[in-house]
């Protein structure tokens, strides 16, 4: 046809309006259609149709279908209904319901009959609006209406006398309310929070998180929380979890749900926001339901999506412009200007760092910046006179902004204790002050103002040239020749 090439693959979106081909998969996969045998593993990631039902291929090829029950005709046949809609239109008319849809025209079943008043027609797969119930059915389409004339599923699961929210709810205050009798409603007597009303059934949507009770089916009906046995057919139009899958519930009282391998943690996503797995892919929280990975190829004895291991810094892999960390001994990535977790671990270029309660890091200060390295070689070559950094600027110990004790090591860079800083201070950084006054103390140490800095020293060392401390309430000033002048007052 005009403006179609041979050979260039057909794009796609989705597994939604595939072509079909007998006895073959046809799927969408990295945004094209593709062909294989149907006995093959599927693409990890590919969508794909299995007769009425809409499939997602998981990382190993295993398929993850929805649970439609899918009629006799030509698997995935689109039915004519009774009426074509082919000039744009995107939806039946009134009194009609959808029966199928291709790529050129919208079908409609319509030859229901007279609808009376207060009837409606839905498709077959649709829920009846509220306060209606399906009371006559098509190949594709069903009537609702106000008589509740549909089979019962459940004993005693629908409204009766006295109890117009079935057998038995959740109310606001999180209290489990049963009827009695089919009379009245006896509800636990959990206290009730700020707005929260009694007996005031629960509001919930589908995607809400429903509580749990042991032994005991939670499930969004009409807009609210209610409880029913385990082993009761579920009430038709209902939406409950089941593990961590998501199940709804056909007019024939049987749930199709979902088929996640569920994790045994009960968060979707137990390990965090991101973190690598042992092939080293990328693996990201998806609406706090499940992760998603990048598909490098694993190494054998390596599983995906199965968190990397570690133990501290030592050897974690890098990521542009993110911190990569050991967390509870597994690889995890945030961004770099993220408050870290408190006990992770990562390196700040060359220098280990670990994440404190409050969520600020404290690092060791090695002076290892490759251009720093590079430029002061090639100073040295040319026989520079401008000295190269030293790997212990501010002298052998200090204090700095946080109060942490800060110890130069092998005269290469400093490692500090970790005490939690405050809003505007930063580890590391060294505490300025400028005479003797308000110094911080240390057990039988020497802390001096010098330079505008505090430092730390032993008490019988020689005094630093022009360093101010304190001797008990006495100020004292190191004389060039490392020789204290004190004041001599009678301290108290």
């Amino acid at each position: 046809m005009p403006g179609q090439r041979p050979e260039a693959p057909v794009e796609c979106k989705s597994g939604e309006d595939l072509p079909k081909r007998s006895g073959s998969r046809v799927s969408c996969h990295e945004g094209i259609i593709k062909l294989q045998s149907a006995d093959m593993p599927c693409l990890p990631g590919a969508e794909f149709n299995n007769d009425c039902n809409r499939c997602v291929c998981g990382n190993a090829g295993e398929e993850f279908c929805t649970l439609k029950g899918c009629s006799a005709e030509q698997p995935g046949a689109v039915d004519k209904g009774d009426t074509a809609l082919c000039e744009g239109q995107t939806e039946c008319p009134a009194d009609c319901g959808e029966a199928g849809r291709d790529a050129r025209c919208l079908y409609c079943q319509c030859g229901s009959g007279p609808l009376a008043p207060g009837e409606q027609v839905v498709g077959i797969d649709e829920q009846c609006p509220a306060g209606l119930t399906a009371i006559r059915f098509q190949a594709f389409t069903k009537v609702c209406g106000p008589s509740p004339t549909a089979v019962s599923f459940a004993l005693n699961s629908g409204p009766v006398a006295g109890c117009p929210h079935g057998p038995a709810f959740i109310d606001e205050c999180n209290n489990d309310c049963n009827c009695v009798n089919g009379k009245v409603y006896s509800c636990t007597k959990k206290a009730c929070k700020p707005g929260e009303q009694p007996e005031k059934p629960r509001s919930c949507g589908v995607d809400d998180n429903l509580p749990k009770r042991t032994g005991r089916r939670v499930f969004c009906h009409k807009g609210i929380i209610k409880t029913q046995s385990l082993d009761a057919p579920c009430l038709p139009g209902s939406v409950y979890k089941a593990d961590c899958n998501t199940c709804v519930c056909g007019d024939n009282g049987v749930a199709g749900c979902t088929l996640k391998l569920c994790s045994k943690d009960e968060s979707g996503c137990p390990h965090g926001k991101e973190f690598i797995d042992e092939c080293g892919n990328d693996c990201n929280c998806v609406d706090n339901k499940f992760y998603g990975c990048t598909r490098k190829a694993c190494k054998a004895g390596q599983t995906s999506q199965k968190p990397m291991s570690c133990n501290g810094t030592d050897n974690l892999p890098e990521r542009s412009k993110r911190r990569v960390f050991c967390h509870d001994k597994i690889v995890k990535v945030q961004n770099e200007d993220a408050k870290c977790l408190p006990g992770a671990l990562f390196k700040m270029e060359c220098n280990n760092c670990v994440c404190s309660d409050n969520g600020v890091a404290g690092c060791t200060l090695k002076l290892c910046l490759p251009e720093q390295k590079a430029d002061c070689t090639l100073k040295r070559l040319k026989r520079s006179t401008e000295p190269c950094p030293p790997g212990c600027a501010h002298g052998p110990e200090f204090i700095d902004e946080c109060g942490n004790d800060c110890r130069c090591v092998d005269n290469k860079f400093y490692g500090c204790t970790f005490k939690a800083c405050r809003e505007g201070q930063m580890s590391q950084k060294p505490m300025s002050c400028k005479g003797s006054d308000g110094l911080p103390n240390r057990s039988r140490r020497r802390v001096f103002c010098h330079e505008n800095i505090v430092k730390v020293q032993d008490t019988d060392a020689k005094c630093l040239p022009g360093a101010a401390f304190k001797n008990e309430c006495n100020s004292c000033v190191c004389s060039d020749t490392g020789v204290a002048g004190c004041t001599l007052k009678l301290c108290i």
